[in-house]
Order: C-alpha cells, then sequence, then structure tokens
C-alpha cells in the first residue's frame, strides 16, 4: 500500500503543471538596425506560461512578434521569435546598457533585454 500511495504521489508531481497570464502592459522598445539602437517608443507586452516555458507577446509600431521561451531541464536555454504570424525562428537574448545602450555581458536589474533571431530579420529590446 506505502509503494502504490509513493507511486501515485510521484505520477502527480511529474505531470502537475501550472500556468499563469500576465496582463497587457505598457512598456518601452526599440529596434536594432545593423547594431545601432533606433528611437526608444512605447510597446506593449503580455505573457502566459507554465510547464517549462513562457510566451512573450510584443506590439511595437504596428509589428506584432511572439517569443517563446523553453527551459524545461534542457542544456540551455531556447528562445524562438515570429514576427506577424509568419514562422517560428529560433532566437538569442541579451542586453543592453541602459544608460549608454551598449552591449553588457553582466546585466543589472535596469538594463534593457534584447531578443535577435538567428536569420538577422527581427531585433529589439525592451523593458
Amino acid at each position: 500500500m506505502k509503494k502504490l500511495l509513493l507511486s501515485l504521489v510521484g505520477v502527480c508531481l511529474v505531470t502537475s503543471a501550472f500556468a499563469y497570464e500576465e496582463p497587457l502592459r505598457k512598456a518601452k522598445c526599440f529596434y536594432v538596425v545593423n547594431n545601432k539602437p533606433q528611437n526608444i517608443q512605447a510597446c506593449h507586452i503580455g505573457a502566459v506560461g507554465g510547464a517549462g516555458g513562457i510566451q512573450r507577446s510584443f506590439s511595437i509600431n504596428q509589428n506584432d512578434f511572439v517569443l517563446e521561451w523553453f527551459d524545461a531541464g534542457l542544456p540551455n536555454e531556447v528562445y524562438r521569435i515570429t514576427k506577424n504570424n509568419g514562422k517560428a525562428i529560433n532566437a538569442t537574448n541579451y542586453y543592453r546598457s541602459s544608460k549608454s545602450l551598449a552591449v553588457v555581458k553582466n546585466p543589472r536589474i535596469a538594463d534593457w533585454e534584447c531578443i535577435k533571431d538567428n536569420n538577422g530579420v527581427t531585433h529589439f529590446c525592451y523593458k
């Protein structure tokens, strides 16, 4: 009986997942073109998540982006970005200084988080 109960608890823990939703919020964003930050502008960001991943949506200057982030026990985090309901493309994230907008390796809380797809089509920062 004890083994059955422990097995049942184990199955419940392994198969259980949580989900959450962040409300749409106003933020600041900017595009990066030829590695040069463009004008900072207003944007909207929303997010949902659960079971090892997050899906964040961005609305920037009449373009809609969906960023998928997975961390489900993989050796490296996986990012994929979709622009205006197009095909999802692998992407990477990095950070830029809040003051100089230069790329930083050790980000601080106030720094910009940036996303660029591996094909060089989509490249923007937000906070």
